[in-house]
């Protein structure tokens, strides 16, 4: 019989840990909302927003867009009241290029009588409107300056869902 020289096992092979994944890098964050589009809200003696369509409100949305951010926009647009037929005419003064007036109508009445919904800019080339009530588009218009910049810029909208 023949001796064989035992030999030491070699040690099993050491599993080498998977390299560590990088920690993903964070996309960066949208504009936030709050900035475009300015929203202008009801005030809070109007008719609210409501989610509830069995309340007999519809939503009535105003959008202007214009070709800059810097030029002030005077806008005439109706607030509606609860306890009011007629809406009642409101001015404020915002700056594009994008501007959403948010409304509701709560009860009957809003629906007979016109809507004044006017924007005009000091100067500029573009500026448009659109009016929209229940998410049916009832009117918009554009004014357009071919060339050079032009004062008095009107974009008038007026109008009611009869209409």
């Amino acid at each position: 019989m023949r001796k064989v020289a035992r030999t030491a096992a070699a040690p099993a092979p050491t599993a080498t840990p998977p390299a560590a994944t990088p920690a993903p890098t964070p996309s960066p964050e949208p504009a936030p909302s709050a900035t475009l589009p300015r929203t202008i809200h009801p005030l809070p003696d109007d008719c609210q927003l409501s989610a509830d369509v069995g309340d007999h409100s519809q939503v009535v949305t105003f959008v202007i867009t214009s070709d800059d951010d810097t030029t002030p926009i005077e806008i005439t647009y109706p607030g509606y009241l609860p306890d009011s037929a007629a809406p009642e005419a409101r001015t404020v003064t915002a700056v594009g290029p994008v501007i959403t007036i948010l409304g509701s109508t709560c009860g009957d009445g809003p629906e007979s009588e016109p809507w004044p919904f006017i924007a005009t800019g000091t100067s500029g080339v573009h500026l448009s409107c659109s009016a929209f009530f229940g998410g049916k588009l009832i009117r918009s218009a554009s004014y357009y300056a071919e060339g050079d910049t032009v004062n008095d810029l009107v974009a008038d909208c007026t109008s009611h869902p009869g209409m």
